[in-house]
């Protein structure tokens, strides 16, 4: 019996809770919050890093000519030892969503009253590209009638009469208009998105507003490739390509998403 085979026995007698998978001469563990593999150089930590920095300076410490860098929308993984195999010491670089891009994912789609449009976009005053966007759902406020004056079939603005008792002002809320946030924690660049702004009119209320994203997954690839650029500028010489590793990576990644790296 090898000494892969020895210690997968020994983890399922006495570790029943650890998921532990072959991988040819290398074995994987999931152990609670710990990820390790473990072949014939004994046990290696499979890290979970967040930012390109910590992801660069692992790899200058810790990589070689035989390394690889995989990108993709799932993360940025290093292969240690390429040559000798992909699953060997795997190291990933999470893309999570950036706080800013997940407030606007949690409110696209939803109808908005014009009250709660106007308190979202004044919350997150700060990613708009143009504040013009801010002072046209300023105009919305408590308590008043508002009646629907444009045309929402051509590509005008759309344009809302807001009157407060005799008093009429009209408040121009535009159909797109575009947020500049960072896509991915612990990533500073940001970026472009285009937001759509969809109408539906009630004739016993206020329109109800729904936004949507028009961009986000073109934005995506395009934020990928420069971050491939920008990473190949990092380590120059290294493999860096957009995919994933071969070679059994699915089940690593599978280990990877079911367990978090301690240091």
């Amino acid at each position: 019996m090898s000494i892969i085979e020895t210690i997968k026995e020994l983890l399922e007698r006495f570790r029943p809770h650890s998921q532990a998978v072959a991988l040819g001469d290398t074995l994987a563990v999931a152990d609670g919050s710990r990820l390790v593999h473990v072949d014939g150089r004994g046990p290696c930590r499979l890290h979970t890093l967040t930012g390109r920095d910590s992801f660069v300076a692992y790899a200058n410490i810790h990589g070689s000519a035989d390394s690889a860098v995989y990108v993709d929308a799932s993360g940025v993984r290093l292969v240690i030892d390429e040559i000798k195999g992909a699953d060997h010491s795997l190291v990933r670089m999470v893309l999570d969503p950036s706080t800013a891009i997940e407030a606007w994912q949690k409110s696209v789609g939803q109808d908005m009253s014009p009250i709660r449009l106007r308190n979202f976009i004044e919350d997150r005053a700060g990613d708009l590209v143009s504040k013009s966007t801010l002072a046209a759902v300023s105009a919305f406020k408590a308590r008043v009638e508002v009646e629907f004056d444009a045309d929402l079939e051509n590509d005008a603005e759309t344009v809302f009469r807001v009157k407060e008792g005799a008093k009429g002002t009209k408040a121009e809320i535009p159909k797109e208009f575009g947020i500049k946030v960072p896509l991915w924690l612990g990533h500073a660049e940001r970026y472009e998105v285009s937001i759509g702004l969809d109408v539906a009119l009630s004739k016993d209320g206020p329109p109800s507003f729904r936004m949507r994203f028009r961009d986000l997954p073109d934005v995506r690839d395009m934020a990928l490739g420069e971050l491939r650029t920008a990473i190949q500028g990092d380590l120059p010489g290294w493999l860096v390509v957009r995919g994933v590793p071969k070679a059994g990576s699915a089940v690593v990644a599978s280990l990877l998403s079911s367990g978090r790296d301690s240091p």
